[in-house]
Formats: C-alpha cells, structure tokens, sequence
C-alpha cells in the first residue's frame, strides 16, 4: 500500500484485508507484486480514493440523584449523580453555586457537601459531566440549607440502644429509643465515613421528636459508614454523646454467609467491674468455623483480640460469648467492640463496631457471679448472663410497660449468694441458686416475666450430665420468703432443643433447677421395660428412689443375679444389666425388690429381649 510491503500469502487465493482508518482519506495506489520458483516476478497496481466518514461521539449525559430538587438540607450531605456516555465518561465536576468543588472520576459520582460553611437560604448544585474529547452536558437542581443553631443551656438525656441494619440496594436503616428528658424537639443524625472524623457542628439529618428509625439511602457499596443521633431539647440545647456505632452498605444482602452481630452489650452502653459478658445472636452454624470478638480504644487504630471466646453450639445454631476481662480497661474512656466471624472456607467477616465506656454510673456492672444491667419500661428487656463453671446462658425477659418505679431500673442477678435459702432434703440442686431482684425493690409484676434456666447435657441424651437424670424429671423452684420453703413453678416448659427450664412468673425471687427426691417408694419404677438393646437401650434404670437404695434382681427360679447397695442423691439408680461378675444378662424375665433404709419395699417384673 503506497509502496510499502504489508503482507505476503503464498496459496492461492492471494488476499490481504486492508483497514482502511488507518490512512487519511484520499488517493492511495495498491500493488500486487508475484513471484515465480525462479525468482521472476510481476506485478499489478491500482488507484483506490478512501472515504471514511467520521464515527458520531454523541456528548454525555448526567443526572443529580440526590438530594432531590427543591430539598432542603443540613449537615453533610452527599450529592449523587449518574453519567453515562457512548465512549466512556472521564469525570464529574461538582458546583456550588457556580463554584467548583469537586471532581469525580468514577462510579458512583459522590460529592459530601458541608452545609455549614453556607447560609440558610436556597442554593445551586450543579454536576457536569465530561467524555473523552471534553464533551460536557449539564445538570443543576436547587437545595435549601437550614442548619438550627445551638443554644446554651444544660443538654438532654443522650438516647439509647442505638441499632444499625445494612438493607439491599446501599441502604442502612438506624434504629435507637429516645432520650427520656421530657422536652425533645428533635434528634440530630451526623454521619461519615471509617477514618473520617464526624463534624458535629452539621447533622447529616434531623428527625422530629416522635421518629426513632431512619433509613439512610444512596450509599457507596461495601464502603463502612459512622451514626451518631443525637437528642435536641425545645430550647435547642443538644446532648454530647460521641458513642459511635458503624456498619458496611451493601448493595446485595450475602444469606450463605451473615455476619454475627454482638447483642450484648449495646450501643452507648456504659460499663464496670472486672469483666462484661459480650454475646452474640444466635444463627445458623452451617459453613461458620467460629465467632471471635476484637476491642480498640476509640482513639486507637489498632485492633486486638479479646482472649478466650467460646461458642455455644445447639443443634444446627452457634452463639459466640465471652466473659471479657475489663479490669484494666480506664475509667471514662470510650472503647470499639466488633465480632469476627470465621467461615470454614477461611473467610473472615467482621461487623461495624459500637462504643462502650467504662464508667462509675455503669449500666451494666458485672464480675464472676453477679450482674447489675439497667433496663428501660418502653422495650422488651433480655439481660443475659452465662452461668460461672458451666458457660451456659441465663437470662431473664421482662416485657415492656411492667415497671412502676420509673422509666428505668436496675435487674439485680447473683449466682449462688451467701446466705441463699438452705435447700430442703427431698430436693437435689441441679446448678445454681439465682438470686434476682429489681434496684428499685419492686418484685411483683402484672404480666409475666421469663426466666430461663440452663442444665448441663453435652450429648443431647437428655440425661443430665454428671448426674445420669432424665431431663424430663426436673422441676424449677422459687423460694417463698412467707413460708420459707422451695415451691415447685407449675408454668415451667422443658426446653430440649436448647437444654432450658423456661419459666414464666410474676414475681421476682430465689430460683433454681432441682431433682424431687422421693420420701417413699409408692411411686418407684423401672425403664424401659422391656429392655431391648436391638431399641438402643444400653441400661436399666430404676427411677423415683428415696436417699439410699438397695436393688435386688432375682430369676424367676429365685436365684440372686444382681445387687447394688448405694446412696442414690437423684432418686435414680442406673444397671448394666449385666450379672455381679460383670456378665451379661441372657434374655427372659427377673424379678426386682427395691429396699431403702426405711425399710420400705416395692417388688416387680421385668424384661430382657436380647
């Protein structure tokens, strides 16, 4: 082409694909030059005009998302726009009032605005957005800028368990209960993003005193976001709290993998004694390795693990604790508490975090066998606690609209005190005695309130462990302090799945878990009869026994198979079946005496199906 070699095609036919936009338009010679086995040649030329007429670069196209046309606005607030083009856009400018601020070169095209280096009063948000050869096209809406300004004065009461929820589509929504001062106007929601610090002197919104949930919209997938609320007062007066608490936008909620989040304790929370029990929500195990816990003052970069994480496994469900050592956490200083969930495909996935202080005037106060939580009249409260020795959860629900000593108390939990109620003989203690009271005195309620109280059954053989008695037989007693005894609690549900006692009352004293002893043999008796290892049964057990136990078996000669003389603390005795030289009984069918040391007996059959 133009007398420069291009290509060379030794079988025929002889082609060669010319692009023609790689030559100016005009006049252009191509010659075909052959060549023989003899090295001859030969040629052929000819003239060609090339006309290629130029591709059409259409300009861009922008969009402002958000805020909306005519909004009116405070705080930061970020600007949104959407821009598309044939050849791909090159950036987006961002104008305040015909003043450039700034550039984006991708998707999606942000710009936070601080409203308060502005006026009150109507202004221009203009984008503009720019293709590859410096086409532009233009998009500008007007905003309102309303920013209250502060009074003096004394702040209200800060709000409470303030909650994030990350939604589909790049949504986070906030929930928290309100200040409980009597004169709020407003909250105030500043927002920013991870290692920026928040600016409060601009909240991002501002709610009416009667909304506690906002949905914040249009946030940047995967991008980790901050929340402070803050309560406003009539006279404009704010509260200071700076308890932060961060979650991740996503743009598609991942169900094969939800990340963990800490229940206990909560948002804001203030804290002391020589540790705080951290529990997270219970959810599916599948394909989740273990649960984790990381802490940081809030000052701090730097993450560090929290020792000593158990999980607590039931059935196809974990839940991850730990009794955090805070003995040497310093007073009045905020620290970041987030969990870290460890997939079985190596995966690690940490939550937001929240904020907690340790303070003098704690809401929650615990040590090794006691807790103190503050509980407020307008929620459901669940204190939760695990049991010292055993790591099993307690807790206790107290439904909301049940207190009549004010807007909050104090739920008062000792394990095992010193001067407990001294258990009665034809009782066994299975655990622990759980003192719980309200600070304000109060013990009796007009609904119920739950109680749920753990027993140790490691195998899930519905026998209880150490003590080799069916779960089936336990009872919970409360402590009547007009009568001074143990009263058995008729509204008690056995909760298998979750090895629970689940009692529901109206009245908050002395509880715990017990065995009955029986005072007599009446109601003795043995299973399963029959016994049938083809069924799985691998014992007999000789059930509702007094103290102490004496246990016969007999063939239905009269011969003496088998004897066992012991103290029987459950009422329950448990055989091998096999003979007093340890072997195995053959099957038919034996006669039992069961004596105790009140010279009772009780006499019976049973069978041997092997």
């Amino acid at each position: 082409i133009d007398n420069i070699l291009k290509s060379t095609d030794t079988t025929s036919p002889y082609t060669y694909n010319l692009d023609t936009t790689g030559y100016a338009n005009g006049i252009h010679t191509i010659k075909a030059v052959a060549t023989d086995t003899a090295n001859q040649i030969d040629n052929s030329q000819i003239s060609v005009t090339i006309n290629n007429v130029a591709p059409v670069d259409n300009p861009p196209t922008v969009a402002i998302t958000a805020p909306a046309n005519n909004a009116t606005i405070s705080g930061i607030t970020t600007i949104t726009a959407t821009a598309s083009d044939d050849n791909g856009v090159n950036k987006v400018n961002f104008y305040i009032d015909n003043i450039l601020k700034s550039t984006d070169t991708s998707s999606p095209y942000t710009y936070n605005l601080g409203t308060t280096g502005y006026a009150n009063g109507t202004h221009i948000i203009k984008a503009i957005a720019y293709d590859s050869i410096n086409q532009s096209s233009s998009m500008q809406i007007s905003v309102t800028v309303n920013n209250v300004t502060v009074q003096p004065g004394t702040p209200p009461n800060t709000i409470s368990y303030l909650m994030t929820t990350p939604l589909e589509g790049g949504k986070i929504q906030l929930n928290w209960l309100g200040s409980t001062s009597s004169d709020i106007a407003s909250y105030r929601i500043y927002i920013a993003t991870v290692n920026n610090a928040m600016n409060y002197t601009a909240p991002s919104y501002v709610v009416t005193s009667t909304q506690t949930q906002l949905t914040i919209n249009n946030l940047t997938n995967n991008k980790e976001y901050q929340f402070v609320v803050r309560a406003v007062d009539a006279d404009g007066n704010e509260d200071t709290n700076t308890n932060i608490i961060t979650e991740t936008a996503v743009t598609v909620i991942n169900s094969d993998e939800p990340k963990i989040e800490l229940t206990t304790p909560l948002n804001g929370m203030k804290i002391n004694g020589d540790q705080i029990t951290l529990i997270t929500e219970k959810v599916i195990s599948i394909g989740i390795e273990s649960v984790a816990f990381e802490y940081k003052k809030a000052t701090d970069a730097i993450w560090a693990t929290i020792a000593g994480t158990q999980q607590i496994i039931e059935d196809n469900t974990i839940t991850g604790y730990n009794q955090w050592d805070t003995s040497s956490l310093e007073t009045d200083i905020q620290y970041n508490i987030r969990t870290v969930t460890t997939y079985t495909d190596g995966e690690r996935i940490r939550t937001g975090y929240i904020t907690v202080t340790k303070s003098s005037d704690p809401d929650i106060e615990e040590t090794s066998n006691y807790k103190s939580e503050r509980i407020d009249n307008r929620v459901t409260n669940t204190v939760r606690m695990i049991e010292p020795g055993t790591g099993l959860l307690f807790y206790v629900k107290i439904s909301t609209g049940v207190l009549t000593n004010g807007t909050t108390d104090k739920l008062l939990i000792t394990i095992n005190p010193q001067g407990a109620p001294k258990v009665s003989s034809n009782l066994v203690l299975i655990g622990n005695i759980h003192q719980i009271e309200l600070g304000s005195g109060q013990y009796i309620f007009a609904q119920d309130i739950e109680i749920s109280l753990p027993y140790k059954d490691t195998n899930g053989d519905s026998r209880i462990d150490d003590i080799d008695i069916l779960s089936s037989k336990l009872i919970v007693c409360t402590y009547n302090t007009a009568t001074k005894k143990w009263e058995k609690i008729t509204t008690t549900t056995l909760d298998k799945a979750n090895r629970q006692l689940v009692v529901k009352t109206k009245h908050l004293s002395y509880y715990a878990v017990f065995a009955v002893l029986q005072s007599d043999l009446s109601t003795a008796h043995v299973y399963p009869n029959p016994f049938k290892p083809s069924a799985g049964h691998t014992s007999i057990i000789f059930a509702n026994l007094t103290a102490h136990t004496k246990i016969k078996i007999f063939s239905t000669a009269g011969e003496l198979v088998y004897e066992d003389d012991k103290d029987t603390p459950t009422g329950e005795l448990s055989w091998d079946v096999k003979n007093s030289d340890g072997e195995i009984i053959s099957s038919g069918v034996y006669i039992y005496m069961i004596t105790n040391n009140n010279g009772q007996t009780k006499k019976g059959k049973l069978a041997i199906v092997r």
